[in-house]
């Protein structure tokens, strides 16, 4: 019997560099042992996930390859310019990304399907829950790269949502050669600003030497703090005492004890030996998908079989039920408000649970200036 061929569409990350095994360790780790010498996996490196790159890994994938299912990790906003070829070529693609980027109607087909972490989802419900618990006049602080994505609009909308009246934005530029931000201006900006309560958002080296700049400062103790949820992810160094704890949302709690969550980190680190995170869940829901399509197939699967059984797939994951549709997926999965410390055991950040709240379905009404607008922003960096 010939095997199930799966492309998978890979980027380069100067953040995550161990995001291809993460990732492809995920998918292998939902595959039971009965399915595993059926399936095989053909991985196209696409640098650092540009339209052109992964549209000539696609057709690599499709034409060439002939595969019967493509998935990987490519950003929403590159996503909209491969449209036309996805739906040309009829091929069901899975795709997954961090969802820095709201989902827009233009990536609506009946051959993709969209699994993301919804950035831009627990950025509102940060906003919201922030204003509605210290009110006032709130500021936010990113930097150039950070700002051409939709979180920092999302966090201004969700404070509005919570009656909020005014929210100021500091954008810091970026300095020499290496184009890395200083991060000492934005806290003086909110110490200026007096803000009620600020946000901030960063990636990578920026964001713990914010942490950093802040938590030195006397504003540390005057303004209430919430940041994005990769500055203090599960497993991030930093060097500064954070009692108090550093608020941020994200929509998946790695220390749920939902049945399903519980399975997911006892297979890939029993398997693997490294501890689950956000790249490895991603292929792991993935592959449950993979798993329950060609499950429901009896005969020979089509591209026109799997796109109908990916279509009707009814699968529980970590975070819950796998929809993997854009009718309401957003909405479904819960945002959970977490406060992020180091642990006094192991010295790495651990991020308690405050408040579980619901979150915002990509075309609310309220979000009409996100999702309508036209980004131009090209860079797909930290690969969202």
């Amino acid at each position: 019997m010939a095997k199930f061929k799966v492309g998978v569409l890979i980027p380069y990350s100067g953040i995550y560099k161990n995001l291809k095994s993460d990732f492809l360790n995920g998918i292998d780790a939902a595959i039971p042992e009965s399915l595993k010498d059926r399936i095989s996996f053909l991985p196209e490196f696409v640098n650092t996930g540009g339209f052109k790159q992964v549209e000539e890994a696609f057709n690599k994938l499709a034409l060439f390859e002939s595969v019967d299912v493509i998935t990987g990790i490519v950003s929403t906003n590159v996503l909209t310019s491969l449209m036309p070829v996805i739906n040309a070529e009829k091929m069901p693609v899975i795709i997954s990304n961090l969802g820095a980027y709201m989902p827009v109607e233009r990536i609506i087909s009946p051959y993709l399907f969209y699994n993301s972490l919804h950035l831009w989802q627990s950025e509102w419900a940060m906003g919201k829950w922030m204003q509605a618990k210290y009110g006032g006049i709130p500021s936010i602080g990113s930097v150039i790269y950070d700002v051409g994505y939709n979180m920092h609009e999302c966090f201004r909308i969700g404070t509005v949502a919570a009656d909020a009246k005014e929210c100021r934005m500091h954008v810091l530029k970026l300095e020499g050669l290496q184009g890395f931000a200083d991060t000492q201006p934005l806290v003086d900006a909110f110490g200026y600003d007096q803000a009620s309560h600020a946000h901030a958002i960063f990636s990578g080296i920026e964001g713990q030497q914010f942490l950093t700049n802040f938590y030195n400062s006397s504003i540390a103790s005057q303004i209430p703090l919430s940041v994005s949820p990769f500055m203090v992810d599960n497993g991030v160094k930093l060097n500064i005492d954070t009692s108090p704890g550093i608020l941020n949302a994200f929509t998946w709690d790695y220390y749920s004890a939902a049945e399903e969550n519980i399975k997911f980190k006892n297979a890939y680190e029993g398997e693997f030996e490294v501890k689950a995170n956000t790249f490895s869940l991603l292929g792991y829901e993935t592959g449950l998908a993979i798993v329950a399509a060609l499950e429901s197939i009896t005969t020979k699967p089509t591209k026109e079989k799997l796109t109908e059984a990916l279509t009707n797939i009814d699968v529980n994951g970590p975070r819950g039920k796998l929809a993997l549709s854009l009718t309401d997926v957003p909405s479904q999965q819960p945002v959970y408000i977490r406060k992020a410390h180091l642990d006094k055991d192991t010295h790495e950040v651990k991020n308690d649970i405050v408040e579980v709240v619901k979150g915002i379905n990509w075309n609310a009404g309220s979000l009409a200036s996100v999702r309508n607008s036209s980004y131009t922003w090209q860079n797909p960096y930290m690969c969202v």
